[in-house]
């Protein structure tokens, strides 16, 4: 699983971190690769935006 998560702050970065563990990392232990951005405007106005990819093997 491919995950790029982008920040509007990226002082949210450790609560997000620990969001993200609890979800993502239980299920794709061996397959997850992530790529973490801070951004300037996300649409509607949103915290945080997480695009994923993922095949079943």
């Amino acid at each position: 699983m491919k995950t790029t998560i982008f920040l509007k702050n990226f002082y949210n970065f450790s609560k997000m971190n620990l969001i993200y563990q609890k979800y993502f990392l239980e299920y794709c232990k061996n397959y997850s690769t992530r790529t973490c951005l801070e951004v300037s405007k996300l649409p509607k106005n949103v915290k945080i935006k997480i695009e994923a990819f993922a095949i079943r093997i």
